[in-house]
């Protein structure tokens, strides 16, 4: 969008940042395929299949009249949807009987129907009944309703460039103005309404003042309804439920909803452990809106150490929480069915909110439903950040592949450091969020020199729980290689035996984490923990753990995290460069719920630099015919009146090409905000790159170009990605669109598995 507020953008980064610090919880990946199912004779029977079916009519977001009597649905621009006008209902009535005639072909019945972001319905479905309804006319998808995972910390905000006379909120007019006017919604697990990162005023009935425009208000019928900076009105609900009156929100959280139903309806009563209300039994939601949208100056501590004070990234946005994701008794991870977020998607377009953040797994490709759902919402002028996921380092293993949607990777940052001092004065230094001070000197011991005489000496390395001897771990500093078990479950074993304190070692390389541990803890990458454990092996060996880095090597950042998911996207064939961005990611503080205290914690254009955003010289605008025109070249949307495009010629702010045979020329629509002469610098080493014209001559903000770019392999390997950039320099800014392309010798296939991270520095 092109006249978006200040106060806008920074909600926008807020969300990004705000995928980016949830992209990990614990050690396990955060993407499970399959829920649990029967494992003896005690367990229910198999509940029947749910499923998604998708249909090919537009929903009432994107609908522009083209049924005969059915006036269009769609909003003018910078006009929030109405699902409440008379075209609105009667268009939703007609979708709800297509949507019944499909089911009726198969002899289902729709249990839920979805009308606003997406037109589908959810209805349980044998194999048969499915696979016969996939292949009918007027059906795009059938997707089965699996559950989905979440994807968990010093805070960003300096390293963000936030604070400080000079940072972006001072920018704003203070931390009072940031995101001031907007509505985050957060789609997630919830949220812990007595943290003071969400403390807020009784809401009331007086109408804003001319001092205090967006000011939200009580408007009866229990709704609260806010007018926003770009003019439209939030009209949201604070809804009752488990441990929840209805009463919690408050002038920063205006909308507080829970989405359960199809969770209910899959999960047995006596194997649910969640509240069935916005209140948050994860933890994960809270991390995540206090992230995007705490409120400023919130003490922060973890075992009673002081980490001064927090904010999220746009402290004075409005949150409304829209709560999809819920524990069970046999998964304490919590499960997100694609039904429950579809409601809430639906819900969250309909309130009017201005971003939706939604760090949940999805799928690499480009019919899945909720990523659909999310077309209606960014085509009604809604942000949407997403994650990349949790399955990296390797290769094609991201989410979030469309191109109406953020994707975003997760970096480090500034870290909290602590420093491993050996008794020959050799000196480690990693992460830690528990080392107060200094912990020692203490004898160091490997994991497996302290073991219980019962316990395997692989659970001993590993520091499972039970594994170690309380009688030869007490007082002692403990080496636990990473891996099998939980980081923090590791501290919890070292504890129970009287452990002083706890090194964790990557044997390999891997991210560094500031998890909260049960006893003070330094985390070690290669090559510095084989180094302390080979030591910790020698008699007599001692340590001591002190706070901060005391050694002579510097911790770097940004870089992107190990369990970051990385491109290319096999979905879209590698014609459009995945992730876009990456934010920090890892050693975030944030609020946390209380049940789940302790749990949680460059890819594409690199690192997000919200001081960047104030002077952008120039823009590559998008929006729905593009996207429309983008999955017409996919061949996944069909009838949609706007003509195909080869998806590299998608106007992103990056180029990819999958395959690269002979020479091929893509084009991108430059858009001016601040005029002037723009010179083209391009590099892709082994690939011959032209850009036509080199100089772009703007005369006014606002004025649009086109530009050709060329590419043609000279010697770069084939079957392989290659990096580059294209810079446009001129009237005092830089922008850089990263490049990716696969050189590819004659007929190539669609994609080469595993040829490396669709990212550039």
């Amino acid at each position: 969008m092109l006249l978006c507020s200040r106060r806008a953008h920074l909600a926008v980064i807020a969300a990004s940042v705000a995928v980016g610090a949830l992209l990990t919880i614990g050690e396990s990946p955060a993407v499970y395929a399959v829920p649990p199912g029967p494992a003896t004779p005690s367990v229910p029977a198999p509940i029947p299949s749910r499923y998604i079916v998708t249909l090919t009519g537009k929903p009432i977001v994107t609908y522009d009249g083209d049924v005969k009597g059915l006036g269009a649905t769609r909003p003018s621009k910078g006009e929030r949807v109405d699902v409440r006008t008379g075209r609105a209902k009667r268009y939703r009535a007609y979708l709800e009987r297509q949507q019944a005639n499909a089911a009726a072909r198969v002899g289902a019945k729709p249990l839920k129907h979805y009308a606003v972001s997406l037109n589908g319905f959810a209805t349980t479905l044998s194999p048969d009944q499915a696979r016969t309804l996939e292949h009918a006319p007027g059906v795009l998808s059938v997707t089965k309703d699996r559950p989905r995972k979440l994807t968990g910390n010093k805070n960003p905000v300096d390293f963000l460039k936030l604070s400080g006379s000079n940072g972006v909120w001072a920018a704003q007019g203070g931390k009072k103005n940031a995101g001031r006017g907007v509505v985050v919604g957060i789609v997630d697990s919830g949220y812990w309404p007595e943290s003071k990162s969400f403390a807020g005023e009784p809401l009331g009935t007086s109408q804003p003042t001319t001092a205090d425009p967006f000011r939200p208000y009580r408007s009866g019928n229990k709704k609260i309804t806010m007018k926003k900076a770009d003019g439209q009105k939030f009209t949201g609900t604070c809804q009752a439920g488990d441990s929840f009156t209805g009463d919690e929100c408050n002038t920063k959280v205006i909308g507080a909803r829970s989405f359960s139903a199809t969770y209910e309806s899959q999960t047995p009563l006596a194997q649910r452990s969640d509240y069935l209300s916005p209140r948050d039994g994860d933890g994960h939601g809270t991390h995540v809106a206090s992230t995007a949208a705490g409120n400023a100056g919130v003490s922060a501590s973890i075992a009673g150490h002081s980490f001064g004070k927090i904010s999220g990234v746009a402290p004075a946005a409005k949150l409304a929480i829209y709560k999809v994701a819920f524990t069970s008794k046999i998964d304490q991870e919590p499960a997100i069915y694609i039904g429950d977020a579809l409601a809430a998607v639906d819900a969250a377009i309909s309130d009017g909110v201005d971003v939706i953040n939604y760090s949940v797994s999805s799928s690499d490709a480009l019919d899945d439903p909720v990523d659909r759902a999310f077309l209606s919402a960014a085509s009604a002028g809604i942000f949407v950040a997403t994650a990349a996921g949790n399955e990296g380092p390797g290769a094609s293993t991201l989410h979030h592949v469309t191109p109406w949607e953020t994707t975003v990777a997760a970096s480090t940052v500034a870290p909290y450091a602590g420093t491993v001092v050996l008794g020959n004065g050799k000196k480690y230094a990693g992460i830690s969020t528990t080392v107060n001070g200094k912990v020692g000197p203490a004898r160091l011991v490997t994991a497996r020199s302290v073991k219980r005489a019962s316990a395997a000496a692989t659970d001993a390395d590993v520091c499972a729980p039970h594994s170690l001897s309380h009688a030869k771990a007490a007082g002692k500093i403990v080496v636990c290689d990473r891996g099998v078990v939980d980081r923090v479950d590791k501290s919890a074993e070292v504890k129970r035996a009287g452990g002083k304190g706890m090194v964790l070692a990557n044997l390999t390389a891997n991210s560094t984490d500031g998890d909260t541990h049960a006893v003070p803890t330094v985390h070690l990458n290669v090559p510095f923990g084989p180094a302390v454990k080979a030591y910790a092996k020698k008699a007599g060996a001692t340590a001591t753990l002190r706070e901060g880095n005391l050694s002579s090597t510097p911790i770097r950042y940004p870089q992107i995290t190990s369990f970051s998911s990385r491109g290319p996207s096999l979905g879209n064939g590698g014609d459009l460069l995945k992730p876009d961005i990456a934010a920090p990611g890892t050693s975030i503080l944030a609020a946390v719920a209380p049940p789940s205290n302790g749990k949680h914690k460059f890819q594409g254009a690199g690192n997000v630099r919200p001081d960047r955003m104030f002077n952008p010289g120039v823009i590559f605008d998008s929006g729905l015919e593009d996207w429309l025109a983008f999955l017409e070249g996919e061949g996944f949307a069909t009838d949609t009146g706007v003509k195909p495009i080869d998806p590299s010629d998608y106007n992103a702010p990056s180029i990819a090409i999958g395959n690269l045979v002979g020479s091929q020329t893509v084009t991108r629509r430059i858009t001016a905000v601040k005029p002037g002469s723009y010179a083209t610098t391009i590099s892709v080493p082994g690939v011959t790159a032209t850009v036509s014209p080199s100089v772009v001559n703007f005369t006014s903000a606002g004025q649009t170009e086109t530009v050709e770019i060329t590419f043609s392999r000279k010697t770069a390997p084939l079957s392989e990605v290659v990096f580059g950039s294209l810079k446009f320099t001129g009237a005092g800014t830089l922008a850089r669109l990263p490049i990716t392309v696969v050189p590819q010798a004659g007929d190539a296939p669609n994609m080469v598995a595993g040829a490396g991270a669709s990212g550039s520095g």
